[in-house]
């Protein structure tokens, strides 16, 4: 039996890949995807794992061209992170899937991130932290844009009335 992503469900999507005890997250930071810990591991001195999408080509939406560069260092020695990342087993959902592929290992292949947008792990874009699978569910950061890719707050970011996003968008109404 394949495992299917509920895209009802409004938490915060992780996974632990086979043989690691950590949970895992696929975030946007802007137009840049990254492999994240999906909460804070007290010896890891980041929550980011990987940026996935390769620098220099564009991303559209939940299409990019990912970076065979990309590695966490848990990889069998015969599968790069894109191929261990396809392969997380049968009790799993698939969370990329390869629209196209130049062929080779070092050529970027084009994906899909198929889990849905509001699952994936937000960034703040004032505080710069990433939401965490240990925040309450109605602590789920708060969309300030979406245009030309989505942009949140945390919830005390956004309560503070923070007046980066406000100005502005008050300034977008007013014009329009």
């Amino acid at each position: 039996m394949v495992a299917i992503l509920d895209p009802e469900a409004s938490s915060l999507y992780h996974f632990s890949p086979p043989k690691l005890r950590l949970s895992l997250a696929i975030g946007r930071k802007r137009n840049k995807w990254y492999l994240i810990f999906a909460k804070s591991y007290p010896t890891a001195d980041c929550r980011e794992v990987a940026r996935l999408n390769a620098a220099e080509l564009p991303v559209h939406g939940h299409r990019f061209w990912f970076d065979h560069k990309a590695t966490t260092g848990w990889e069998p020695s015969d599968k790069n992170l894109l191929e261990y990342l396809s392969s997380l087993g049968a009790k799993q959902p698939d969370i990329l899937s390869i629209v196209s592929s130049k062929g080779t290992k070092s050529e970027p292949s084009e994906v899909v991130v198929l889990i849905p947008e509001h699952r994936l792990a937000r960034w703040c874009e004032r505080c710069h932290s990433w939401e965490s699978i240990d925040d309450p569910i109605e602590a789920r950061y708060i969309i300030s844009r979406k245009e030309p890719f989505p942009a949140y707050l945390c919830p005390p970011c956004y309560e503070s009335e923070w007046c980066g996003f406000r100005t502005l968008r008050n300034l977008f109404n007013a014009v329009l």
